[in-house]
């Protein structure tokens, strides 16, 4: 090895990140659990009490459209749950929720970021800012 290599193997070693509270579980089981929850808080709140268009569900996401003419709302709800490399490795998520308008400009709402094992309390938050998206003019 030369000394270049060696220089370029510590920075990687400096680089890592040595922490006793990394989890050694699957994330993307606990992300489909998550989504799966996702799915029932729509299925349960939303379509009944709303016209729903159509909804979708895709890896970590979903979107549902509504159009309820009795209620005069328009909208497309995309819910997404984000994380990035670090937030895998402590079991991280963040949750985006985007509300598209007819004529209107996308309002993003970054609510938090959560730890993945507190499932409740993120399906308490998402279900209340859920609702509160739809309802607000």
């Amino acid at each position: 090895m030369n000394v270049y290599d060696e220089i370029k193997q510590l920075e990687i070693e400096s680089n890592k990140i040595r922490s006793k509270s990394m989890f050694t579980d699957n994330y993307n089981d606990e992300m489909e659990i998550l989504v799966e929850k996702a799915k029932e808080i729509v299925d349960e709140f939303v379509i009944p009490e709303y016209n729903i268009e159509y909804t979708s569900y895709w890896n970590y996401d979903f979107k549902v459209k509504i159009n309820d003419d009795s209620k005069l709302i328009y909208k497309l709800i995309h819910c997404t749950f984000a994380y990035k490399k670090n937030d895998v490795k402590f079991w991280y998520i963040n949750l985006e929720i985007s509300i598209s308008e007819k004529s209107q400009k996308t309002i993003t709402h970054k609510i938090w970021k959560f730890p993945i094992l507190e499932q409740d309390s993120i399906i308490k938050v998402l279900k209340e800012k859920l609702i509160s998206a739809i309802e607000e003019y």
